[in-house]
């Protein structure tokens, strides 16, 4: 039977219509979605609303997006684990636009009213020392919108409040990507090319990123980075088995060498005077020791440090004096011309925050919140390291600028080790060369980490040093591999005094009456606040009416000596309870006394201790 004509007619535009729909809904869909290539990372996702750009060069992004590096997907996905979270919970976090660069891409997040409020997340490319490295990089900026850990809620949604403080990012290695042990956490070989993050980030799962610590790199790696540092260390370091008596031994040879030089009435310079002091104090045997080096020691020119013993007050303020113009102005320098060498000053925020140079830390840490983990040297890492935890010293509660370098400096310290395979000992090669005192810097700072890893570390290095002492406890300052790959003395190397690595080793925590300069107290370090050069184990502090009362703490019984700097003039001191009339002679009796230099805002002191503690009485005019 012949069907009717009419529905027909009618049905066949239906199908058309439906038809181009599909065709028209199949191609809006795939002009959505994108794949894009910024630099060396590969980009996924779905642009949002009609695939048009908000905001100048500001793509709008919806759902999941996938960034691609080294053999490795991260993964900007909320069901995955991609989340923000601060003090009042937990949300999921979602790319709201992005911004393309030649070397990366930026993405805002949802949960901030504006952008530049937005919490933020970034991924750059670049090389570094040869190798491509990816920085990953987030920012917490916006408020709160939490909390919340339903699985159901909608990215943002909350009551606002505290700021972000964390951000996780779930991440995957490739189907084509091949995984083993080693490096921080693990590698990633793609392509013939091994891939490590500069930071355990576990195999699989999802890296955090903190406001303390906001970055990460996943770079290419060397063959000679390959090796984390559980490799490098050596049996006996982990928990100091082995390296407290060998610290010990060293330290006698040390003693016994210092000792046979002033019962030789050899010369003795300031630092390895102050050294022998120092480890007198620690042994019982500081009066025979003074009487010793008293008899023997003249100072040498620009001398200051062994004066905190053997006075020569009035000499030493003038090398002291001279030594803080030129490091102050070097360090000036340096900061006006914006430069990271003051990260080669040896213990520089120690150094600016004793003094007062609050500026000077703040130019601190605005020219590290500018710098790149990925472009930190090796030369840099000591800065690195002896940084942040002398920031957590001198400005407590702060945020500190050093953290999210901290990893990175381990990292490329790891890279530049070169292992003893006859002993098992390590150190840091530049080239062909180690230099031993900079090994040392890098060993002291490191042992004093909580990371036991990272103490490990640090104690093999200083184990390594010291296996190359002779027996006066001196290291060769420059150090080769031999032909059978043992390390030995470079020929023609200047040794680096058992003096001098005590120092570096009782910087800033070590043997409690090293002479050294000290904050008087918190709230005196300021720009003309008080500090101290002296050996005593504790100085502080407090103001009231008129008269700033100076405790000192040192073995009753015994005597030193302090120059305290940025004292004003005053109308009369006070020891030991009692007015004491300064006497410009006052180094020459068997009793305490004092001198005030107005030029130089100093107050010269010898302090015989009555008791373990003394005060100092400052009456103010």
């Amino acid at each position: 039977m012949r069907k009717p004509l009419v529905p027909r007619i009618v049905l066949l535009p239906v199908v058309y219509a439906f038809v181009f729909l599909v065709i028209v809904q199949i191609q809006f869909a795939q002009k959505k979605n994108f794949t894009l290539q910024p630099g060396n990372l590969v980009v996924s996702g779905r642009y949002g609303g009609e695939g048009t750009v908000r905001f100048p060069g500001v793509y709008p992004l919806e759902g999941d997006i996938s960034v691609f590096f080294g053999g490795m997907e991260f993964m900007l996905a909320g069901d995955e684990g991609f989340a923000l979270s601060g003090p009042g919970g937990t949300v999921r976090a979602a790319a709201e636009s992005m911004i393309l660069s030649d070397n990366g891409v930026h993405f805002q997040l949802a949960g901030g009213p504006a952008l530049g409020d937005t919490p933020e997340l970034s991924f750059t490319t670049q090389y570094s020392g040869g190798a491509l490295v990816l920085v990953i990089r987030g920012s917490f900026g916006g408020a709160y919108e939490g909390p919340s850990e339903a699985e159901n809620e909608e990215p943002g949604e909350g009551a606002a409040g505290s700021a972000y403080t964390a951000l996780a990012l779930p991440y995957t290695p490739l189907r084509t990507s091949t995984i083993r042990e080693g490096g921080v956490s693990f590698i990633v070989n793609s392509g013939g090319t091994d891939y490590a993050f500069n930071r355990n980030a576990g195999t699989g799962g999802l890296i955090r990123l903190e406001a303390e610590n906001p970055v990460i790199s996943y770079q290419a790696v060397s063959g000679q980075n390959k090796l984390g540092p559980r490799d490098f260390i050596m049996t006996g370091a982990e928990n100091g088995e082995t390296f407290e008596p060998a610290l010990a031994l060293w330290l006698d040879s040390s003693y016994s060498a210092w000792n046979r030089t002033v019962s030789q009435g050899e010369a003795l310079n300031s630092e390895t005077a102050a050294a022998y002091m120092s480890e007198s104090l620690q042994r019982g045997t500081y009066r025979a020791s003074s009487a010793a080096v008293s008899a023997v020691y003249t100072p040498e020119p620009g001398s200051y440090e062994a004066s905190a013993y053997v006075g020569r007050t009035d000499a030493a303020l003038r090398s002291l004096s001279a030594a803080e113009r030129e490091r102050s102005a070097r360090l000036a320098r340096v900061f006006n011309e914006k430069s990271l060498d003051f990260l080669k000053e040896f213990h520089v925020v120690l150094y600016l925050g004793i003094r007062g140079y609050s500026n000077l830390l703040d130019d601190v840490a605005e020219m590290l919140r500018g710098m790149d983990p990925a472009a930190l040297t090796v030369d840099q890492c000591a800065g690195i390291l002896e940084g942040h935890p002398d920031w957590a010293l001198r400005r407590p509660g702060r945020e500190n600028p050093f953290a999210p370098f901290v990893d990175q400096a381990v990292y490329v310290v790891t890279g530049a080790l070169k292992k003893n395979l006859s002993n098992g000992t390590s150190l840091i090669f530049t080239g062909e060369e180690a230099d031993t005192e900079y090994c040392l810097r890098i060993g002291s700072a490191l042992s004093n980490y909580e990371d036991e890893t990272t103490k490990a570390l640090g104690r093999t290095l200083i184990l390594s040093v010291l296996t190359l002492t002779d027996s006066s406890g001196s290291a060769p300052r420059t150090v080769i591999r031999n032909s059978s790959g043992d390390f030995a003395g470079k020929p023609g190397s200047p040794p680096l005094s058992s003096a001098r690595m005590y120092k570096i080793l009782n910087t800033p925590n070590g043997a409690g009456y090293f002479a050294r300069a000290q904050a008087i107290s918190a709230e005196s370090s300021v720009p003309g606040g008080l500090w101290a050069w002296t050996a005593a184990s504790s100085v502080s502090a407090v103001q009231q009416n008129g008269i700033t009362d100076i405790t000192v703490n040192f073995p009753a019984g015994e005597t030193h000596y302090m120059i305290i700097r940025g004292v004003r003039p005053f109308r009369a001191l006070q020891l030991y309870n009692t007015d004491y009339p300064t006497d410009s002679q006052f180094e020459r009796y068997d009793s305490s006394g004092w001198v005030y230099s107005a030029a130089e805002q100093s107050l010269l002191v010898k302090m015989r201790h009555r008791s373990a503690s003394e005060h100092i009485r400052i009456i103010s005019p």
